[in-house]
C-alpha cells in the first residue's frame, strides 16, 4: 500500500471531520497498511487510538500506551507530541475506571521505556487519566521510575494521588505533615526538592485551588502557603501568571454563585497586578478576553463588562457588543447604558490608536528616505572616486552595456598627467589632491555630453565615447590638451601639468563586452605610452606599428611564460666582492633566458614587459628556491634578488615572500632585495611601511641604479635603504669626469653619514677599481672581476679560488692590487 502513514494519521488526528464515511475510510486504511518499520507502526498505532476514543473505547489506552513506547525508542518527537493525552482525551473523557487493567498496563509501558530527558506533560495526563490506583499499584509504579532514575516519573504518579485526595486541611504544616495530608503534601515536596518546574507550578496551582475551595481555610491561610512557594525569589513572574491563572479556570469553571466567583475574582487580580507588572501586554490580554466571554456565557453582564473594559484591547469589543445585545432584549436600560458609554470610551481609544498609526507611519516613511538617502550615498561611494568625484573603474566594469553596444563604434582615449609622482614629493598630496581635482574638471569641460570619464586611478583618466571612431574623439583630445594650456593654481602654488594622451577604437561585433572593453584600453595605454616616450608627441592613436608591437610583445610574452613554467629560465650569479679585503661577500642573482631560436636573452630585453605581471611574482619565487641552495652551500655570504615597488607595496605578495623563505630554510639576514631608483618614483605609500616590517625580520634592501638622473636624495629620505649600488654608466665616467668623479664621492659621503654601504656596478677596468677603492667604496662588482657565473660549479670555483688566493698572499690584499677574470 502506497501510504505516507505520517502525513495520513496527522490529518486525522489534527482535524475535525469525523464524519462516518471517513471514519470507515480511514479503519479500513489502517486495516489494509502493513507497516514495515518500528516508526510506522506506532504511527498505526496512534491512529486506531484515536478510533478507539471517538468510539469510547478503552482499548484506545492500550493502543496509545504501546504507540507512546515506540515513538521514544525511535525518538519520533513529532508522534510525542500528538501522543499528548491533554490533546486526545479532554473531549472524550476516557477514564481506566472503564479498564482498569488496561490503564495500568499502559502506565507500566510508559514507566519501562521513558526515559527522563524524553518526558512531556503527556506522562502526567496519562496517569491522571489512567484510573485511580491503589497504594500499593501506586508505589510498585514509583518503584519502577526509582530504578530507571526517572524523577519526573516520580513525581508524576505522586502527582495523581494529590489529585485525587481534594483539599487540605486547615492545620497543615509543611515540615510535619499530618498523616492525613502526608501523602498529598509528598507529591509538591518532590517536585519542588528535585527542581522539576513545570510540575511544581501544577502542583502549586491544585493545591491552591483545594485550599481555596475549602470554606473553613481562609484567604490568609491560602496567602501563607502562597508565600511559601517564592514564585518571587525562584522563578519568573510569567510563571506565577500561569499558576494563578491555573487557581482561576478551576474556579470558575465550577462557581455557582457570586460569593463563589469573588474568590476567583481574587485570585485572577493577583495574577494580573504581578503580569501587568513583569510581563508584556501580550502576554495577559489573551486571559482578560478568556475571562470576559466567560462571563458573557454565564449570563452575568456586570462582570462582563467591568472586565472588558478594565484594561485597554480592542479584542474584547466583541464581548461588550454581545452582552448590548443580549440584555437590549430584557430591556435594562442601565445596562445598555453603561455598554453604549464603555463602546463610545472604546471607540475613543480606537480613534487614539489609529493616530498613533498615523505617527508610526509617518516615522516609517522618514526611516524609508534616510535608508533611500543612505543607499545613494553608499551607491556614490562605491562608483565614484573619492579625489575627484568622477566615476570609477568599479562602475566603468558593472555599466559596461552602456558605452559597448553590438555592431556599434566604440573609442577611448587614455590620459595620464606627466609627472605627478614629482607633484606629490614636491608640492605635497594636499596640493596633488587639487591638481587631480582641477584636471578632472576641465577633461570632463572639454568632452560631449554622451562621453563618459572615468578616473581610473592615481593620475590616470580614460574617456569612453560610444558610437564614435578615434578621429571623431581626436577632436575632443585636442580640447583637452588646450584645456592644460594654462598651469592649475593651487592654495599656494602654480603648477603646469602636461598630459599624455593614447586613443584607440573598434566595432564590438562579437565575444564578451569586457574582453572588448578591456582589449581597446589596453590599446589606449600601449599607444599613451609611446606618447609618453615621444619628445614631439603628446596623442598618439593606436596604429598597425603599434599593433604589430603589441603582437609581437604578446608572442614573446607567451613563449616566457612556457620556459617559465616549465622551470626552463636560467639563473646566474654576479660575485659581490669587499674592496679592502678582496673577499667574495656575495652576489646578485641573474636571470638569463636560453631562448631555443634566439639563443640567450637577457632580461633588459623583457622584464619591461612583465614587471607589472603575475609572471613576474612567480619568477621572485623561483629565484627563491635557487636561493635556498645557494645559501646552503655559501652559508656566510649575502645574496640579493630584484623586486618592484609594486611587489613591495603588496602586503600579500611580502606575505607569500617570507613565508616562503621560512619554507626553504633561508636565513632573512643574508637576503637583500633591489630596487631600481626609477621604479620607486611611482612606489604607493604603503610600500615604506612593509619595507619597515621587512627590515624587522631581518632582510636588508638596496638602491639600484643610482646615478640614472633621478632624485637620489629624496628616496633616501623617503625609504630605509641598507645599501646603495652606484650605477654603471657613472662609475665608467669616473676616471675621466671630474663631475662623475665628484657626485660619487658626494654619494659615499651622504651614505657614509646615514650609515648605508655603498657598492659600484660595471666595473671593467683597472682604472675604475682603483678609484672605487679610492672613493672609499665598500664593494664592487663587475667584468673586471667577474661575469655572472651559473649557479653551480661555476660560482662554487670562483668564491674556492678567491679564498685560496687570499691565502696564497698571507695577507688581505686590496681588491686593486689583483682580479679574477672570467
Amino acid at each position: 500500500m502506497d501510504l505516507n502513514i505520517r502525513e495520513f494519521v496527522t490529518d486525522f488526528v489534527e482535524g475535525s471531520d469525523w464524519s462516518e464515511g471517513r471514519l470507515i475510510s480511514f479503519h479500513e486504511s489502517l486495516e489494509a497498511y502493513q507497516p514495515a518499520a518500528d516508526f510506522e507502526r506506532a504511527w498505526r498505532l496512534l491512529g486506531q487510538a484515536k478510533l478507539h476514543q471517538i468510539f469510547r473505547s478503552p482499548k484506545a489506552i492500550i493502543c496509545l500506551g504501546e504507540a507512546t513506547k515506540t515513538a521514544i525508542q525511535v525518538g519520533d518527537k513529532e508522534l510525542t507530541r500528538l501522543c499528548d493525552l491533554e490533546y486526545l482525551t479532554n473531549h472524550y473523557a476516557l477514564r481506566a475506571s472503564d479498564n482498569e487493567s488496561s490503564g495500568q498496563g499502559s502506565l507500566d509501558l510508559i514507566a519501562e521505556s521513558s526515559p527522563s530527558n524524553q518526558r512531556t506533560e503527556a506522562w502526567l495526563d496519562l496517569i491522571k487519566n489512567a484510573g485511580r490506583h491503589s497504594d500499593a499499584e501506586r508505589a510498585a509504579l514509583i518503584a519502577k521510575f526509582k530504578r530507571s532514575g526517572d524523577k519526573i516519573g516520580v513525581a508524576h504518579t505522586l502527582f495523581t494521588k494529590l489529585i485525587k485526595n481534594g483539599f487540605l486541611s486547615t492545620d497543615f504544616n509543611l515540615d510535619a505533615p499530618s498523616s492525613v495530608q502526608e501523602y498529598d503534601i509528598e507529591a509538591w515536596l518532590y517536585c519542588r526538592t528535585n527542581d522539576i518546574a513545570p510540575l511544581y507550578f501544577r502542583a502549586s496551582a491544585n493545591l491552591l485551588y483545594t485550599m481555596s475551595l475549602d470554606k473553613d481555610v481562609d484567604l490568609e491561610t491560602v496567602e501563607a502557603f502562597y508565600a511559601h512557594l517564592g514564585f518571587e525569589s525562584r522563578h519568573p513572574f510569567i510563571q506565577q501568571l500561569g499558576v494563578w491563572k491555573a487557581v482561576f479556570e478551576n474556579l470558575a469553571a465550577n462557581y455557582s454563585t457570586r460569593g463563589q466567583m469573588q474568590i476567583a475574582e481574587y485570585w485572577l487580580d493577583k495574577a494580573l497586578n504581578h503580569a501587568k507588572q513583569f510581563t508584556s501586554e501580550v502576554e495577559w490580554i489573551s486571559v482578560l478576553n478568556e475571562i470576559a466571554h466567560h462571563y458573557a456565557r454565564k449570563g452575568d453582564a456586570e462582570l462582563t463588562l467591568k472586565w472588558a473594559f478594565e484594561y485597554s484591547d480592542v479584542y474584547v469589543r466583541c464581548a461588550t457588543r454581545d452582552v448590548h445585545l443580549a440584555f437590549e432584549n430584557r430591556r435594562q436600560a442601565h445596562l445598555i447604558e453603561i455598554a453604549t458609554l464603555r463602546e463610545t470610551e472604546m471607540l475613543r481609544r480606537t480613534e487614539q490608536l489609529e493616530d498613533n498609526v498615523a505617527q508610526r507611519t509617518e516615522q516609517l516613511e522618514q526611516e524609508i528616505e534616510r535608508r533611500r538617502q543612505a543607499e545613494e550615498e553608499a551607491y556614490h561611494i562605491a562608483f565614484h572616486s573619492a579625489v575627484t568625484g568622477l566615476l570609477n573603474r568599479s562602475w566603468m566594469l558593472k555599466h559596461i552595456e552602456q558605452f559597448v553596444a553590438p555592431n556599434q563604434t566604440f573609442a577611448a582615449c587614455y590620459i595620464d598627467l606627466n609627472g605627478f609622482k614629482q607633484i606629490n614629493d614636491r608640492y605635497s598630496h594636499a596640493a596633488g589632491d587639487q591638481v587631480l581635482k582641477e584636471s578632472a574638471r576641465r577633461i570632463k569641460s572639454a568632452v560631449a555630453p554622451a562621453h563618459y570619464v572615468i578616473h581610473l586611478a592615481g593620475d590616470e583618466f580614460v574617456v569612453l565615447a560610444p558610437n564614435q571612431t578615434a578621429i571623431q574623439l581626436q577632436v575632443y583630445a585636442n580640447q583637452i590638451q588646450r584645456a592644460f594650456q594654462d598651469p592649475v593654481i593651487t592654495d599656494s602654488q602654480t603648477i603646469s601639468v602636461g598630459l599624455s594622451m593614447g586613443i584607440a577604437s573598434g566595432r564590438y561585433c562579437e565575444g564578451s563586452a569586457l574582453a572588448f572593453l578591456e582589449s581597446k584600453l589596453k590599446q589606449a595605454d600601449l599607444a599613451m605610452y609611446s606618447a609618453k616616450g615621444s619628445e614631439r608627441q603628446t596623442i598618439v592613436e593606436f596604429n598597425s606599428e603599434l599593433a604589430n608591437k603589441m603582437r609581437i610583445e604578446q608572442t614573446f610574452l607567451a613563449e616566457f611564460e612556457t620556459y617559465l613554467n616549465n622551470h626552463k629560465l636560467e639563473f646566474y650569479c654576479q660575485p659581490q666582492l669587499e674592496i679592502k679585503s678582496g673577499e667574495v661577500i656575495g652576489g646578485e642573482l641573474l636571470l638569463r633566458w636560453p631562448h631555443s631560436d634566439i639563443g640567450i636573452i637577457y632580461p633588459d630585453q623583457f622584464i619591461h614587459l612583465i614587471k607589472q605581471r603575475e609572471q613576474f611574482d612567480q619568477l621572485v619565487m623561483q629565484s627563491l628556491s635557487i636561493l635556498a641552495t645557494l645559501q646552503t652551500q655559501h652559508p656566510t655570504l649575502k645574496f640579493s634578488i630584484n623586486l618592484t615597488a609594486t611587489q613591495l607595496a603588496s602586503a600579500e605578495f611580502m606575505n607569500q615572500v617570507i613565508a616562503a623563505c621560512a619554507t626553504h630554510d633561508i636565513a632573512p639576514e643574508r637576503l637583500t632585495f633591489e630596487l631600481t631608483e626609477s621604479d620607486l618614483m611611482d612606489a604607493e605609500s604603503d610600500a615604506v611601511d612593509l619595507m619597515h616590517q621587512a627590515k624587522d625580520r631581518g632582510f636588508s634592501f638596496a638602491l639600484d641604479d643610482i646615478g640614472k638622473g633621478h632624485n637620489s636624495l629624496l628616496v633616501f629620505s623617503q625609504f630605509p635603504f641598507d645599501y646603495i649600488k652606484i650605477d654603471r654608466q657613472l662609475a665608467q665616467s669616473a676616471p675621466t669626469s671630474k663631475s662623475a668623479q665628484a657626485v660619487i664621492r658626494g654619494l659615499v659621503a651622504t651614505c657614509n653619514s646615514l650609515g648605508i654601504n655603498t657598492v659600484i656596478e660595471g666595473v671593467e677596468t683597472e682604472e675604475e677599481l682603483a678609484f672605487a677603492a679610492g672613493a672609499g667604496i665598500d664593494s664592487v662588482q663587475g667584468f673586471f672581476l667577474s661575469t655572472p657565473l651559473p649557479t653551480g660549479e661555476a660560482f662554487n670555483d670562483f668564491v674556492y679560488h678567491s679564498q685560496q688566493a687570499i691565502k696564497a698572499s698571507g695577507q688581505k690584499a686590496l681588491i686593486a692590487d689583483r682580479h679574477f677574470a672570467h
